[in-house]
C-alpha cells in the first residue's frame, strides 16, 4: 500500500495551497515553518546521524520534521538513518503532514521497503 492511499486524503497544512493540480507552499510565513534548504537538511541529517541511540535518532528526526517544511526526498533520507522498522514507520506517518510534496510520498515507501506486516 502507497502511503498516500494508507493515509487518504490529508489537509494542506503549514500555508500549503493546492491549485492547478499542484501543490505549493508559501515560503517563509506565518503559517507553518519555513521550507527547508539543502544546508538546513544537511544540518538536520548531521544531528540525527550524531545521535547514539535509535530513540533519540527518531526524537530529532521527528522534531525536525515539525520545525521545517521537508521535502518527500528529505523524509526518505531521514528515515533511511534508523534500524528499526517500527520506527521507520513511524517518522513516516509523522512527517507525512508536514511536507511540501505529498503528492511525491511513494519516495519515503520505496526509501524504506517496509515489511508488510509492519503495515
Amino acid at each position: 500500500a502507497s502511503f498516500g492511499s494508507m493515509f487518504g486524503q490529508m489537509a494542506i497544512n503549514h500555508g500549503q495551497t493546492y491549485h492547478g493540480g499542484q501543490f505549493h507552499h508559501q515560503g517563509y510565513n506565518n503559517h507553518g515553518p519555513p521550507v527547508a534548504s539543502e544546508a538546513d537538511f544537511r544540518m538536520v541529517l548531521q544531528q540525527v546521524q550524531y545521535q547514539r541511540y535509535e530513540n533519540s535518532k527518531l526524537r530529532v528526526a521527528k522534531q525536525s520534521v515539525r520545525d521545517y517544511a521537508f521535502s518527500s526526498r528529505h523524509v526518505a533520507q531521514l528515515v533511511l538513518e534508523l534500524q528499526y522498522e517500527n520506527n521507520k514507520l513511524g517518522l513516516a506517518k509523522h512527517a507525512y503532514r508536514f511536507v511540501v510534496d505529498p503528492q511525491n510520498y511513494h519516495l519515503v515507501n520505496r526509501s524504506s521497503q517496509f515489511h508488510a506486516s509492519v503495515l
